[in-house]
């Protein structure tokens, strides 16, 4: 989960993501989810689970956000379902509620677990091992100052026997998603991430600087004038050494013709070629070379010669200035 500087809530890392089967005891992949966050039937290794266990990930991260600390931040599977047992346990023994202990099908797949093997089945009743141990690790020490209605939306969440935990559309009308709250959302939302763009886009025009506070700018921008201009000329010098290179060849083969033409003519003597004869042609080569050499030149200048290197930066009002 991200959180945006405007407070925007945004999912990703969606690799294990699928669309559930709503067949009986369809088997799906049970390692899934980060441990901290795994609905009990993943941590004992069921993989006929449901949607709900995304519902227990809601409200391990909704009491994690209001926190700011893991609900259960285990070392193993083993110790992660230890520690739901023992803060579900102490909050059911606080407020005299009947206690949760883990379901049939959750014992059935936990023997069957071969990571699990000669281990005995962890007891929500044998869990607390005196009453101090309530007021330390029960939902409301640890959530301290909760109201009574987020209090709620937590257990709803957190409830150990996938069966009976709330379901999406069971949340969505709890009494936390008042009609204030309704009402307020999709203005709010929108503001938020308007906000968001507005922030992204200053942040892209923003020069970045590196850790000793000197400005980092893109490699050509730390050039001077000099080394521009340097730059320029080492280009004519590379264009003006091929287009050198191809008189000379364009010479070396008129010159042939020369010397085949003296062979057919009269010896000893030579006169200019017609204009449709090969030394004609290859002079006009020659003249065509140099004429997009210049061409090329003029172009290569006009494309280095930018005004404002800050122009190309993303997020500039749309418009990007191309160095070529």
């Amino acid at each position: 989960m991200l959180i945006s500087k405007a407070g925007v809530v945004k999912l990703c890392d969606f690799g294990f993501a699928r669309p559930l089967n709503p067949g009986i005891n369809f088997q799906y992949t049970d390692y899934v989810s980060t441990r901290w966050y795994r609905a009990p039937e993943l941590l004992v290794g069921d993989a006929a689970y449901t949607g709900t266990v995304d519902t227990w990930a809601i409200g391990c991260i909704f009491a994690e956000i209001y926190n700011g600390m893991p609900l259960f931040p285990g070392d193993s599977d083993l110790h992660t379902l230890q520690l739901i047992l023992e803060t579900l346990t102490a909050d059911d023994m606080e407020h005299n509620n009947p206690i949760q202990e883990l379901s049939k099908k959750q014992r059935v797949a936990f023997r069957m677990n071969p990571l699990f093997e000669n281990i005995k089945v962890p007891l929500a009743s044998e869990s607390i091992k005196s009453p101090e141990t309530i007021k330390e690790v029960s939902l409301t020490a640890l959530l301290k100052n909760i109201s009574p209605t987020q209090l709620d939306f937590v257990r709803k969440c957190l409830i150990i026997d996938g069966s009976q935990r709330a379901t999406m559309e069971e949340l969505l009308d709890h009494p936390i998603f008042d009609e204030e709250f309704k009402s307020m959302y999709d203005a709010k939302i929108q503001e938020m991430i308007e906000l968001d763009e507005r922030e992204q886009e200053l942040l892209m025009q923003t020069v970045l600087t590196t850790k000793d506070g000197k400005s980092e700018m893109a490699p050509e921008e730390l050039l001077t004038e000099e080394e521009k201009n340097n730059d320029e000329d080492d280009s004519d010098d590379d264009i003006d050494d091929e287009f050198d290179d191809d008189d000379d060849d364009d010479e070396e083969e008129g010159f042939d013709e020369d010397n085949s033409s003296s062979v057919v003519g009269s010896p000893g003597t030579s006169s200019p070629s017609p204009e449709g004869s090969s030394s004609g042609i290859e002079h006009n080569k020659m003249h065509q070379f140099r004429q997009t050499k210049e061409s090329v030149s003029h172009e290569n200048s006009v494309k280095t010669t930018v005004p404002n290197m800050g122009d190309g930066l993303v997020g500039n009002g749309g418009s990007q200035t191309s160095l070529e």
